[in-house]
């Protein structure tokens, strides 16, 4: 029998974070662990359905944190009980509130070990900043996918920035599902039409609006057909995009709201270009992926995305909220096959010297070593 691992996610949809932690958890299922997911929501999604069929067990645990102190810190104490009932050797957590939970409460569940994960740089809202502090800096183990995500814990929570292992996201590669032709067919849209697809649930920190302002223009001054498509679980601003595109007199034809799309790499396949508006990111799978695929990118010019691309790509970055820079390179993009073609052998080689070896078995060995080090008796190493 393996070491007992509990992983802590936040949400059930399968996004970046999902993606890296359904990897880490294949990875240690191969090794003989015993998992367990707990998720701080009742909602089902797709990353759910994927740990399901793998044989781990879900757990729906959701935490309201609405209340005062007081009932904060009985929220609290109930989820360390629940957590300490799975008897677990070693805690993995993933985003903002599962990583401060873990580390508030991982030495009352008889872990010997906890491990954060950090896949973004936005604040934590709605808990207390001192509590964030105290949750940091009494974890073992921080695993940082990106410089920027270090930068962010270094500068936030005062963290060392020795004790952060950075293990870089990666791609799984999943193979298409439908092709270029099929992709275009089921939706519509014609051969000679060039496709701009921006992968991304509806958040705030997405921008879509700026992206929809910046459509608009290359609609008016591109010469052949364009499609916007956009890719992502349906949220808060959803229906706000839809309304700005048709108050920007956008057609149906040049904008295709997809909602989450399971078999991202045909539709990247069926793309020209991608883009990226938000105006916070870590590392961007979203990129990666595209990257990954041959596809040139644009997008906003912040940290985690310039991390991503490489110097032949910075020049397509615009400014956060920058509807007319965006435009710009969009444009530029979409009116020269032959620099979308160089630009995305360039990107497909870059990822492919960086993932060398996979993101998930990186961050295994990282959990591996840190229950060496609290445990002699530990998990096997990953390959």
């Amino acid at each position: 029998m393996g070491r007992r691992l509990v992983l802590v996610v936040e949400w059930p949809v399968l996004g970046g974070a999902e993606r890296h932690a359904l990897g880490v958890a294949r990875e240690l299922l191969e090794t003989g662990a015993a998992l367990e997911v707990v998720a701080l929501t009742k909602e089902d999604g797709r990353f759910k359905d994927k740990i399901v069929s793998l044989g781990i067990p879900w757990h729906a645990w959701p935490i309201d944190w609405a209340g005062g102190r007081v009932a904060r810190l009985a929220a609290l104490s109930r989820f360390s009980l629940r957590l300490r009932g799975l008897r677990p050797e070693a805690l993995v957590s993933y985003c903002k509130r599962p990583n401060v939970f873990c580390g508030l409460v991982w030495h009352a569940t008889g872990a010997s070990t906890c491990i954060w994960n950090q896949r973004d740089v936005i604040g934590w809202t709605r808990i207390n900043p001192m509590l964030v502090r105290r949750a940091a800096l009494g974890t073992p183990v921080h695993i940082a996918n990106s410089r920027t995500a270090r930068d962010f814990l270094v500068s936030e929570l005062d963290l060392p920035p020795e004790r952060i292992r950075i293990v870089l996201n990666g791609v799984d590669g999943v193979r298409p599902r439908r092709d270029r032709d099929e992709w275009r067919s089921v939706f519509g849209i014609p051969p000679e039409a060039l496709v701009v697809t921006m992968a991304a649930h509806f958040t705030h920190r997405k921008d879509h609006a700026t992206l929809m302002r910046a459509w608009q223009r290359v609609c008016d001054i591109s010469d052949r057909p364009v499609v916007l498509v956009l890719a992502g679980r349906s949220g808060g601003t959803e229906a706000a995009a839809k309304a700005l595109a048709f108050d920007l007199g956008l057609e149906a034809a040049s904008v295709r709201f997809l909602g989450d799309v399971e078999d991202m790499p045909g539709l990247l396949e069926a793309s020209d270009v991608a883009v990226l508006s938000s105006r916070s990111e870590s590392y961007p799978n979203a990129l990666l992926e595209s990257m990954t695929a041959g596809l040139p990118v644009a997008g906003t010019d912040i940290p985690g995305i310039r991390e991503v691309v490489g110097e032949h790509e910075l020049r397509f970055l615009a400014p956060p909220g920058d509807h007319e820079a965006l435009a710009r390179a969009l444009h530029e993009l979409l009116s020269s096959r032959g620099l979308r073609e160089q630009l995305g052998a360039q990107n497909s080689s870059l990822v492919s010297t960086r993932n060398r070896r996979s993101a998930a078995t990186l961050a295994v060995e990282v959990i591996s070593g840190a229950l060496h080090e609290s445990n002699p008796s530990a998990l096997p190493s990953a390959r």
